[in-house]
This record gives structure tokens, C-alpha cells and sequence, in this order.
């Protein structure tokens, strides 16, 4: 504004140059003033203001100048001033990102070294996996044997539960009566090769249990018997065989046991003991193997009818079935109710021996022969201690079992019938001592009275018309010469029972004897049965056995 104030000055200056002087003299009294106008003098005084005017805006202006270039150089310090602080703070940002960034490096170079590491671990491993033995080729070797394991062990599972259901068969056959109803295992088995036996295990499972809930729930009471069986009373040519030879062979038929409880059937047994009464030394023991060479079981009950009959038929008689055993053959030490084990456990985990087995059985007992360690003609019994188990049958079948006890005693009674009957063994120097001892004291020709002899027969025949059907008397010494030896049968009345000239004597297997005479007798004696024997030219020193066999009796 200053340099518009002087420069308007200057124009009005130079316009007042323009405009003429003008002098007024005021001098009334020759004294006064004079009075001169000229624009020249405004112009100049115009020309000095503005002169001032514009000395003060140059004054203004170097003072603007000044102030500008101060506020400037304020500002720019200012501006300096926030540069150097927003760079200060730019420093610390950064230092602090160079801290970070140091840290991120430090974090890079350590898992750069972790890497490093990382890859010569992951090389070392490369390295051990390629040169190990188990690759991936023994992993594929390994898998496919473990399927081949566990397909084996699932085979061998299930062949125990087979044997788990067949024992469940063997001992509850009495309760469900046919094997068809006992099975509980599918016949195919659960194996799925197309899933590699996927749940076979638990349908194996599930199958053992049925078959478990099927053993709870058919437990039931079967009779449990014990039964004291006499071989002198069953077979006494047995029992003379085994005297002789230190073997003998026998049976229990189906008739002596229906003797006791007629109308039982599934009859088998539990345990068996033996025992030897015997003349031993000190220390000694009975030492023979006794075996079960035949069994059968009667497994339904059995009704007589003509087309049906009660006893055994022959090996195609469904009625009777023979399951194979543990245990067959026992080896006799004690011969005191000896049942082969050291103990006897009938809640072992083990089947005793002969368990199962019917009771309608064949027998062998075999003594050493090579090397006796005593004298079995010492031998005056076998007594087998059977224990068993049977099913009631009911009335048909007892009344059945009865009819074919009487029909068996009627058959060994008659004399038109060729039947082996009930056989009693005599042996004369232990039957009847004070007897033999006055025969071998006595002369040359003796006669022995065997009387007595109804006491020695079986109960059954108490109150019946007894009859000796057939008499065979042994005299066993090998090394005795047979000729001028006789030996004749008597009855108390003298008669003589002499042999048919065709007869032929069957000697019991493995005996030695010097004399076998035998004589279809078919006499009718009284009930105080008596009979003698008549010997000559027989060195005393012999041991004379008689057997009386089918020994038959009547009403």
C-alpha cells in the first residue's frame, strides 16, 4: 500500500507542477505578508512525502524482507526442527525395526541352521531308511504275513471252539439226544477272505456264547453210580488165564448192569479203579497195563419190540454209538482201588482216564511176563471199581430191561440152548485148603468133595433148581509128563460124567497145561450142589484148578 501511496504522491506531484505559481501580498500597512501559492512547492512537498513515503516503504519492505526472511528462516527452522524430530523418531522406528529386523534375522539364521539341520536329519534318515533291513519291501513282506498269522490264529481259534463244541457234544449228547441239535458254530466257519476275516472274531464270539448259554441252561443231574464188578464172579476163565499167562481179556455186558438198574441207558463212565488182591512181598507192587480195547454207549432210550429188539445188534445199531476217548490205557502200580492217576480229581481240568467210554466194554490186563516180580497164581481176584453216570429211560425201558435179564437167564438155564452162561471157578488148594491138604497127603488114588459150592454161586441163583451144564478141570504143569495122568468128574452119588470122544477143548490163550478134561454134564443137582473129583497118578505137587462153567439155574 506504501508504494501506491508514493507513487499516487508523485502523480499528484508531477500534476502540480503543471499548474502555474501564484503570489497574494497582504501588505496593508506596507507591512504585511506576502503570499506566494505555487504547486511547484506542493509538488515538491508531494515529491518529499512521497519521497518519505517511499524511503518508510522501503524501510517497510527491508523490514518485510526481514521479517519475511526471519519468518522464513523461523519457519525453515521449525521445519527443521520437525524434520529432525520426525526424523529422530524415524531414527528410533527404525532402530527398533533394525532390532526387529535383527531379531527376524537372527530367527531366520537360526531356522536356516534348524533347516540345515533339518535336511541332514531328514538325509541321515534318507540314508538310514534306504540301508535299513526293514524297507518298504519287509513292511509289505511283514503285512502280508500278519494277515497269514492272524489267518492262521483264527484257524487255530476256531479249531479249539471246534473242539469246545464237540466237547460240549461228548458230555451233553444225554440232554439234547442227537448231535444235530448241539451245533452252535456256523459248519462253514466265519472267516471272509474278500475282507480279510473283517468280524470273523466277534461272530466267533457270539457263537461261543450260545454255545456257553446252551451249557448253562441244559446242566442238569445225570445218576451218578459206583459199581463193584468181580472178574472171579464175571469171568472166571479170565481170571485163569491171567493166573497162567499174566493176560487176560474180559467184558461187561449190557445185562449186568440192567441187573442193578434196569431202564437206565446213556450209561458212561466216570472213573475206573482196580483192584488186585495178591500175595506180594515187601515193597512190591501190581505192577500191569490195563486197557479199554471196545466200548458203546447206549444213546436213546430202547424199547423191545419184535422189529426192535432190546439188546445190541451189531455195529450198524443206531441205538449205541462208540466216541473215541482221552485216555484208554491206565498203568495198574498199588492194585489198591487203583484208578492210574496219583490222585483222583473229578473236578480236574483233565478228563480222567476212561472218562466217557461206554459202560458196555471189552478189557485187556497185562501183567509183565519177561520179569515177574511175584507169583500170579497169588492172584485170587480182580475187582474193578467202576463209577458212571446214567439217564432214566423210563418205564418202557425198564420194563424192557427186565424182560431181557429174564430172557437171558432163561436162555443160560436151558439146556437146549447152547449158551455161555454164568461161570464159577474153583480153585481147590485156595478154595478149599483143609480139602487139598488131606488130598495131597493122602494115597495115590484121592477123591476131593468140593462141597459147599451153592455159597459160591451168584445171589440169583438162591432159590433155584441149579444145574452144572459143563465142567472143565485144568492140572497146569509143563514140565510134567501127560501120560497115566487122569482126572474124572463126580457127582455125590458116583456118577461119572464121562467125555464125548469128539469133544474138543478150547484152552484159554497163552495157558500151559498137562491135562484138559472136560464133560458136558447136564445134571440136575440138589441145592446143597456138590460134586467131586476123581484123580490118579497125579504127582502132588501140582496145582489142580476146576472150572465150572455155565452154571445155569432154574425155578
Amino acid at each position: 500500500m506504501e508504494g501506491t501511496s508514493d507513487l499516487a504522491l508523485e502523480l499528484a506531484a508531477g500534476a502540480l507542477m503543471a499548474i502555474p505559481n501564484l503570489v497574494a501580498n497582504m501588505q496593508p500597512m506596507g507591512v504585511g505578508i506576502a503570499i506566494k501559492m505555487d504547486a511547484e512547492s506542493i509538488a515538491k512537498l508531494l515529491q518529499c512525502t512521497a519521497s518519505v513515503l517511499n524511503l518508510k516503504g522501503q524501510m517497510d519492505m527491508h523490514d518485510a524482507q526481514r521479517a519475511a526472511r526471519k519468518g522464513s528462516m523461523i519457519r525453515q527452522l521449525q521445519e527443521r526442527r520437525l524434520q529432525a524430530n520426525t526424523a529422530g523418531w524415524e531414527i528410533r522406528k527404525i532402530d527398533k525395526d533394525l532390532d526387529v529386523q535383527r531379531v527376524r534375522l537372527a530367527l531366520a539364521e537360526s531356522e536356516i541352521r534348524a533347516q540345515q539341520q533339518h535336511v541332514e536329519r531328514v538325509q541321515e534318515v534318507q540314508e538310514w531308511h534306504r540301508t535299513k533291513y526293514t524297507n518298504a519291501a519287509l513292511y509289505s513282506c511283514l503285512e502280508n504275513s500278519f494277515r497269514t498269522l492272524y489267518h492262521k490264529a483264527f484257524l487255530l481259534t476256531m479249531q479249539l471252539a471246534r473242539k469246545a463244541e464237540r466237547s460240549f457234544q461228548f458230555e451233553m449228547a444225554s440232554r439234547f439226544g442227537s448231535s444235530n441239535n448241539m451245533s452252535f458254530l456256523a459248519p462253514g466257519g466265519y472267516w471272509d477272505s474278500a475282507r480279510d476275516g473283517l468280524l470273523s472274531s466277534n461272530n466267533l464270539y457270539l457263537g461261543l456264547k450260545r454255545l456257553e448259554l446252551a451249557y448253562m441252561e441244559k446242566r442238569a443231574y445225570d445218576y451218578e453210580i459206583s459199581k463193584n464188578i468181580s472178574l472171579r464172579q464175571v469171568d472166571p476163565a479170565a481170571l485163569f488165564s491171567l493166573r497162567q499167562t499174566g493176560t487176560a481179556s474180559f467184558s461187561l455186558s449190557e445185562v449186568l448192569f440192567d441187573m442193578d438198574f434196569p431202564g437206565h441207558y446213556f450209561r458212561r463212565i466216570k472213573s475206573v479203579g482196580i483192584s488186585i488182591p495178591a500175595i506180594v512181598g515187601p515193597y512190591t507192587g501190581l505192577n500191569c497195563i490195563m486197557s479199554l480195547t471196545e466200548h458203546r454207549t447206549g444213546v436213546t432210550p430202547q424199547t423191545a419190540s419184535a422189529s426192535e429188539p432190546y439188546t445190541y445188534k451189531g455195529r450198524d445199531d443206531v441205538r449205541f454209538q462208540t466216541d473215541t476217548i482221552p485216555v484208554s490205557s491206565i498203568a495198574v502200580s498199588h492194585g489198591t482201588s487203583d484208578s492210574g492217576t496219583f490222585e483222583l480229581n473229578f473236578c480236574g481240568e483233565r478228563y480222567l482216564p476212561f472218562e466217557g467210554s461206554g459202560c458196555c466194554s471189552k478189557w485187556k490186563l497185562e501183567f509183565p511176563t519177561a520179569h515177574k516180580q511175584f507169583d500170579y497164581n497169588t492172584i485170587s481176584d480182580v475187582i474193578l471199581h467202576v463209577r458212571y453216570t446214567a439217564v432214566e429211560g423210563g418205564i418202557p425201558m425198564r420194563e424192557a430191561a427186565n424182560t431181557s435179564v429174564k430172557e437171558y437167564l432163561a436162555a443160560v438155564s436151558s439146556t437146549e440152548v447152547s449158551i455161555v452162561g454164568p461161570t464159577a471157578l474153583l480153585d481147590l488148594k485156595n478154595d478149599f485148603p483143609n480139602d487139598w491138604y488131606s488130598l495131597i497127603d493122602g494115597a495115590a488114588v484121592n477123591k476131593l468133595r468140593l462141597s459147599g459150592l451153592a455159597e459160591r454161586l451168584p445171589f440169583f441163583t438162591r432159590g433155584r433148581q441149579c444145574m452144572i451144564k459143563r465142567a472143565v478141570a485144568y492140572i497146569c504143569k509143563k514140565d510134567i509128563a501127560s501120560e497115566g495122568v487122569g482126572i474124572t468128574l463126580l457127582d455125590p452119588k458116583s456118577y461119572v460124567f464121562e467125555p464125548p470122544a469128539d469133544l474138543t477143548v478150547q484152552v484159554p490163550e497163552g495157558v500151559e497145561v498137562l491135562l484138559i478134561k472136560e464133560m458136558n454134564c447136564d445134571v440136575r443137582v440138589n441145592w446143597e450142589l456138590e460134586c467131586m473129583i476123581l484123580m490118579y497118578n497125579v504127582p502132588r505137587n501140582l496145582l489142580y484148578k476146576v472150572v465150572l462153567d455155565s452154571v445155569a439155574a432154574e425155578k
